[in-house]
């Protein structure tokens, strides 16, 4: 079963932390890899993504099936 996560990013914390991945991933891999988002399709930045959202509070949970995702390419 895939698991997938959507965040809203409103501002604040959650901002920060987005602009910190991104620029953690931008400078490992570059501008292209973060503009066709192929850090969806990989795990190599995870552990980078959990330091950068650890104080951002979790607003909702989506479960289910069929959820709307990109396909990896």
């Amino acid at each position: 079963m895939e698991v997938l996560m959507e965040m809203v990013l409103a501002g604040g914390k959650a901002a920060d932390a987005a602009d910190q991945w991104e620029a953690h991933r931008k400078k490992a891999a570059g501008q292209d890899y973060v503009v066709n988002r192929k850090f969806n399709c990989e795990t190599r930045f995870d552990s980078a993504a959990a330091v950068a959202f650890k104080e951002v509070p979790v607003n909702a949970i989506t479960i289910g099936y069929a959820l709307p995702a990109e396909p990896c390419r």
